[in-house]
Order: structure tokens, then C-alpha cells, then sequence
């Protein structure tokens, strides 16, 4: 689900960005690179960390102890993934600009880091090795799309999602954690999930990582049929008080 995410968001926006670029408005894409970015930090980091959170109980109930073992390999790639998740963003923008050589610099350090890190800590840290082998892949490649896509004008990054997004999320993760060393049974999965969905609203609730602008832009890209959820959704988080059923379709 998570990649399904990424993906959706990549195909929406590289049209979009082409039609940009064709227009010669650099500005336009920085900003729609730029709110992408934002929203799907928003919704992959928390997915992200419930994900390495439950991992342990998951993994306990439907298979062995064995199983069990790859929690924290799970947990590597998937934060490192959170992490490095602009960087498909960029290449994207990159790549309506007709830069698609710089994806080619990208894939190549990115195959270079796996292959470097794998061979290095493979031996002494087994499966953790292979895992921060795989992730430093995605961390290469986000790292030399950024530089790319600073110098070619479309890069951009909204430092106050972020850290309210990573905030909110840590402390849910903490949160499930402490519940899972309390109940310290797998039945509670569900209720794992619950509660980690229920304290990560509440304090996105209390840091407001969106506002008004968001919610217009929000709106005419959701479905009308789904606008009453988000409505109720955007209401809880004090993004805008009144409805958007009020708004004009």
C-alpha cells in the first residue's frame, strides 16, 4: 500500500509537470513538487512507522520465531524509505524537464550504494546488513535527485510537514510500542492499530500541518463522492471550520 502511494502520486503529478514545463513556468513546478512532497510525507511517514511498530506482533502471529527475527530489518527499510521518499518525487520533475540522464546518475549511484554497503555489512550483520544495503539505495538516489533538482530549479521541501509529520508519528510509534510491552500479546494487533491511528490524529490535530490553502487544493482533486469523509476528516484537524459541501464543485 505504501508504494501504491508513491506511484499514485508519481503518475498524477508527471503530466501535470510536463504541461509545466512545456509553459516555461519553473515556479508553478517548484510548488507542485513541493506540496507533493508535503503530502505524501504526511501520509507515508506515519504508514510507515505503525508499520515498523507492529511489525514484531505481526510477524509473531503469523509465523515463527524465525520470522520474528526480521522486525528490525522491516523497521531499516522502511524508515529509510520514509526518509528518502522525495527523491521519485524529483526524478519525476527531472524527468518532465527531459533530464532523464540525471535519473540514469541517480539509478547508477543508487545500484553502486547497495551493492557497496551489501557487500560490507552483509558478513558481520546478516540480514540487517542486507537490509541497510537495500535502504542506502533509496537514500543514494534521493540524495543525487535533490542536488539535481536544486540545480535545475524544482526542488522543493516543506521543513514544517516534515517535522510536524515525524513528530506525530514518533510519538504514536512510542506509544503502540509502550502498549505492546504492556498487553505483550498478538491478539491485540487490532487494537495496535487503533490506538496508533487514534494518538497520531490527535496530535496532528494540535500541530496543524495543513491549512486553508491545502484543504482547496485537496478538494478539487478528491472525488465528490468522497468529500463528506474528508470534510469530517479536515473539520478534526481545524484545517477549516466550515464544510466542504459548501464549497462549489
Amino acid at each position: 500500500m505504501i508504494t501504491s502511494l508513491l506511484s499514485a502520486a508519481l503518475s498524477v503529478t508527471y503530466p501535470y509537470l510536463s504541461g509545466l514545463f512545456g509553459r516555461n513556468d519553473a515556479e508553478r513546478m517548484r510548488l507542485v513538487v513541493r506540496l507533493t512532497v508535503k503530502y505524501m510525507t504526511i501520509a507515508f511517514v506515519p504508514l510507515a512507522i505503525g508499520a515498523s511498530v507492529v511489525a514484531y506482533p505481526v510477524l509473531s502471529l503469523f509465523g515463527t520465531g524465525e520470522y520474528a527475527e526480521g522486525t528490525l530489518p522491516l523497521a531499516t527499510v522502511l524508515i529509510l524509505s520514509a526518509i528518502s521518499l522525495p527523491g521519485g518525487i524529483y526524478a519525476n520533475a527531472l524527468l518532465a524537464q527531459g533530464k532523464s540522464h540525471k535519473i540514469l546518475v541517480g539509478s547508477a549511484a543508487s545500484l553502486a550504494a547497495n551493492v557497496g554497503i551489501s557487500a560490507v555489512l552483509i558478513g558481520p550483520l546478516g540480514i540487517e546488513g542486507a537490509a541497510l544495503g537495500l535502504s542506502s539505495s533509496s537514500v543514494a538516489y534521493f540524495g543525487v535527485m535533490a542536488y539535481y533538482a536544486e540545480k535545475a530549479g524544482v526542488f522543493g521541501f516543506d521543513v514544517t510537514a516534515a517535522w510536524k509529520s515525524w513528530l506525530s508519528s514518533l510519538a504514536m510509534g512510542a506509544i503502540v510500542v509502550g502498549s505492546e510491552m504492556a498487553l505483550k500479546s498478538a491478539i491485540f494487533i487490532p487494537a495496535y492499530v487503533l490506538i496508533g491511528a487514534a494518538v497520531w490524529l490527535l496530535i496532528m490535530r494540535e500541530l496543524r500541518p495543513l491549512d486553508e490553502s491545502d484543504a482547496k487544493l485537496i478538494e478539487q482533486i478528491v472525488p465528490a463522492g468522497a468529500r463528506g469523509m474528508l470534510e469530517r476528516l479536515l473539520s478534526f484537524l481545524r484545517v477549516r471550520a466550515e464544510g466542504l459541501s459548501s464549497q462549489p464543485a
